[in-house]
């Protein structure tokens, strides 16, 4: 996959990695711990804005986090590789959206 970039869209889909990335977010910040929920098991999005920079979690696996026309208030995340290629994609929200 290449990079996410602002104003891609993007078929998103739920996965066992992207989960366990969330759980292990789980204690951090409160302002960035998300989880998993939603209608479906994929869907398509139009990705609207991109974080600077790339994070990793405790288990040392690096993602980027992104906004998208799905949800436009939150931030989620994606999986990559230390160039910023994106390995996985699942969209996340915030624990109390709507």
């Amino acid at each position: 996959m290449a990079q996410l970039q602002s104003n891609g869209t993007y078929r998103f889909e739920y996965t066992e990695l992207a989960k366990a990335q969330r759980d292990s977010r789980v204690g951090g910040d409160m302002n960035r711990t998300t989880v998993f929920g939603g209608p479906a098991p994929s869907y398509e999005a139009t990705v609207t804005e991109v974080a600077d920079g790339i994070f990793v979690d405790e288990q040392g696996r690096k993602y980027c986090e992104f906004k998208t026309s799905a949800m436009p208030d939150f931030f989620a995340y994606v999986v990559v590789d230390a160039n910023g290629v994106v390995l996985q994609i699942a969209k996340a929200m915030l624990k109390d959206a709507q």
